[in-house]
């Protein structure tokens, strides 16, 4: 099971390099992190009934109201979905 993620949101007046290292910074955490973790379990998953389950958020469907309110972890949620 992979589960994890953080939502990084800068405050409005930190300007768009705050904003710019956000949207970096967030698949990253969201979306790298998932991809890094089930990459290291595969071999111990390819036995009977092992496989990898990665659990995405309801903001990848929704996605954020701004680009200061978690508009780039929903955007990286919506990429682990496919």
């Amino acid at each position: 099971m992979n589960n994890a993620g953080a939502i990084i949101t800068p405050p409005v007046d930190d300007g768009l390099d705050a904003l710019a290292d956000t949207w970096r910074r967030d698949p990253g955490t969201n979306l790298l992190g998932a991809v890094l973790l089930a990459t290291a379990l595969v071999d111990r998953l390819r036995g009977p009934g092992g496989r990898p389950t990665v659990i995405s958020s309801a903001a990848a469907q929704r996605g954020g109201a701004g680009p200061h309110s978690a508009g780039s972890y929903a955007a990286a949620k919506a990429d682990l979905r496919g």
